[in-house]
This record gives C-alpha cells, structure tokens and sequence, in this order.
C-alpha cells in the first residue's frame, strides 16, 4: 500500500512538471495581443508599466470608468509587466495547479484522474489558445478558477461530511482574505461561489454539525468581493458606452441568444458523443 502511494505521488509530480513544461513552452511561443497591450499601459502615465503604484492608479481609475475585474486584470498588469519569460512560467504554473486543484475535488484523487483532468481541460476546452496561453484570457478565466476553487476545497469537506472539531484564527483570517479575492474575480463566477457557500452553510446547521467559524468569514469576505466587483462604477460606465441603447429585456434576450449559440456550438458534440457512447458502456460493462 505504501509503495503503490509513493508510485502515485510521484507520478501526480512528473505529470505537473510535464504540463508545465508543456504550457512554459506554448505560452512562450504566443505572442501578445489585443487586450495585453491595454494590461501593458500605465494610466498614469501613458507608458508601460514600471512599478505597482502605476499598476495601483491603473486599477483605482478603472474601477471607476471600465469595469470591476480588479483581482483579473490587476494579475494581468503584473504578468504583462514582468513579461516573458516570467509570465510565461508563472502561467504555466497555474495552469498545473488547476489540474491538480480538479483532481482534488475527485472521490479518486490519483495520478490518472490528473491525467484525466489535464486531458479534458485540453480536449473540452472550445478555445484553449485563447484562455490558457493568452495573457489576458488565462488571467480572466484560468486564474479566476483557481483561486475560487483553492477557496472552496475546504467547503468540500463539509460536502463530504467531514467533522471538524476546532476553528484556528490563522484558517478564519486566511478563508477571510482568499474569499474576498475569490469573489473579487468575474462577474458570473462569484455570485455563484455565494450561493454554494451559502447552501452548503444551510446544511451544516440543519444537520446539527459543528460549524467552523472559517466557513462564516470565507462566505463574508467571498460575499465581500463580490459586491465590490458588482458594484463597480465602470461596469455601467462600459455597459453604457458598448450598447447604449438596449433595455434589460433585450439584454436578457441577447444574452440568452449567445449562450445558446455557444452551448450548440461547443458542447453539442460532446453531449453528442457521450450521449451515443453510454448505450455502448451499459452494454459492454458488466
């Protein structure tokens, strides 16, 4: 048993240190584009960024008149800042730890539902180009997720029923502080982190279970984060100067619209290959 979880270990390593290698290497072969030379300008003064009180003012400014991605773009703005090769390793990095953080949350937490998981978010991913090796499409998505995720796995262990006895101060702070930043991310992710807390929380006490303090202050600071990022005055400001125009009703319609295209598009083959292959698995395992 010991050797077949030191085998285990090692090789969860050796396919991190692979995939990292793996993306290290695509991300330094993508060049910048688009919304990186924006994450690559100070507003202060107009020129590239040279130190964190350009990246600070940058921030403060755009809360106010674009939008209140604060945790995303001001990642962004260090990554471009630093540039190659040291946003490439740190992407490659976080991209390795996603991996590892899916496996986590699998009941067989081992090196081939790692492979797996490094597999799928390849293979399932409709543009892996455009969220994992560029810039400011991993910032927005690949590291949004990963932290939410980080920020939930202890949740998790409520989800499993696990009994915790004790609450340290380190765990509440720490949950405090990590659940602000992870509300703090994209707008769609954070609202639905609340949620899940906040079943997850009705459990625990319906279930006469000791509640750690850490599941109060993580759902507070994540609650925190996102009324912030919600509540940012650039996010009308944008919203205002993209489509002027358009009511909630049409709003709600486009909306509906374009994630029914990209539901089709995207995930229509693979709910059809999966549809047609369980037939196959019912009949051919036993």
């Amino acid at each position: 048993m010991a050797k077949t979880k030191k085998i285990n270990i090692v090789s969860m390593i050796l396919i991190s240190i692979v995939t990292c290698a793996l993306m290290f290497a695509l991300n330094q072969v993508t060049a910048f584009r688009s919304d990186d030379f924006g994450l690559m300008k100070s507003w202060k003064t107009g020129q590239p960024t040279q130190s964190f009180s350009d990246i600070f003012y940058t921030q403060l400014h755009q809360y106010f008149s674009w939008g209140g991605r604060t945790v995303a773009h001001t990642i962004g703005r260090i990554l471009m800042w630093w540039k190659k090769p040291y946003s490439s390793l740190l992407n490659a990095i976080v991209v390795a730890a996603l991996n590892l953080i899916c496996c986590c949350y699998s009941k067989n937490r081992n090196a081939f539902t790692l492979l797996m998981s490094t597999a799928l978010i390849y293979f399932l991913n409709p543009d892996f180009d455009g969220t994992c090796n560029w810039i400011t499409g991993s910032v927005t998505y690949v590291w949004t997720i990963t932290i939410c995720l980080l920020f939930f796995l202890p949740y998790l262990g409520l989800l499993e029923n696990k009994t915790y006895t004790h609450t340290s101060v380190a765990a509440s702070i720490g949950l405090l502080l990590l659940g602000v930043l992870a509300g703090w991310t994209v707008e769609n992710i954070g609202p639905t982190f609340v949620l899940m807390v906040f079943f997850i929380i009705i459990d625990v006490v319906k279930s006469k279970r000791y509640l750690p303090k850490w599941t109060i202050t993580g759902g507070l600071g994540l609650l925190t984060g996102t009324i912030f990022m919600l509540a940012a005055p650039g996010s009308r400001v944008r919203a205002g100067m993209i489509n002027p125009d358009a009511g909630l009703l049409k709003t709600l319609m486009l909306r509906g619209y374009y994630m029914e295209r990209a539901i089709f598009s995207y995930l229509f083959p693979t709910l059809l290959i999966g549809g047609g292959s369980a037939p196959c698995l019912t009949v051919c395992v036993p």
